[in-house]
């Protein structure tokens, strides 16, 4: 399932709308399918594409599993989902995974293509500070995943309407069920206890306990 950006793209496809979804994946949990699924229906996407990376600019430092790991469990993850598909650019790119570097290689290969980048809403009053933002706006529109909060929403229509003054950013937000899990609370918890609370799916969870993932001297490269 090798899945860069130039295999993805080498024969016509007729896909128009594609959301990406960048992160470190470590590991893939349900919040980010429902987003996903989500993402897919409020904006009629043809299709997600998963985009794990190598190292995340802010997460430099960060114990990580392997790539190799991370995307196996987003292989187990997304196979109930056919619209679904993997984007290895940034893993086979290596080093820093730039968000602005992926969006303009998906760009050049698909001009026609509508790109949505997803994100989440909370990360909006960063944005500005991310390594060339305009380029990513330049490319793609932005769905802003939005857990429910009481009190967030004009906070968060103030600082789009910023970034669409300062870099001409197109932000929708994408309403989400409110999923009160982490990858780093995952991470955390004994496999046991999360057997039970549906917080990753079931082959997910399988391949961490089969692989002693996230067990205390388990090395990142392992």
């Amino acid at each position: 399932m090798e899945q860069t950006v130039k295999t993805m793209t080498a024969s016509p496809c007729g896909f128009q709308k594609i959301g990406v979804f960048g992160g470190s994946y470590n590991p893939v949990h349900c919040g980010h399918l429902q987003i996903a699924e989500a993402a897919r229906e409020q904006f009629g996407l043809d299709q997600v594409w998963f985009v794990p990376a190598w190292i995340q600019p802010f997460k430099q430092g960060m114990q990580v599993v392997s790539a190799s790991h991370r995307r196996q469990m987003l292989e187990l993850a997304l196979e109930p989902y056919p619209d679904f598909r993997i984007c290895d650019y940034e893993l086979e790119k290596k080093g820093i995974s730039y968000t602005c570097d992926t969006i303009q290689a998906l760009k050049a290969a698909m001009p026609d293509t509508h790109l949505y980048f997803i994100m989440g809403a909370d990360s909006l009053d960063t944005f500005g500070t991310w390594y060339h933002p305009e380029k990513i706006c330049a490319c793609a529109s932005i769905l802003a995943a939005v857990r429910h909060r009481p009190g967030k929403s004009d906070e968060l229509q103030r600082q789009a309407d910023i970034l669409w003054q300062s870099l001409g950013a197109d932000i929708h937000f994408l309403q989400t069920p409110f999923y009160n899990i982490s990858s780093t609370q995952i991470r955390q918890m004994d496999p046991k206890a999360l057997a039970g609370q549906h917080l990753v799916p079931r082959s997910v969870l399988q391949y961490i306990c089969d692989h002693h993932l996230y067990e205390e001297g388990v090395q990142a490269n392992e």
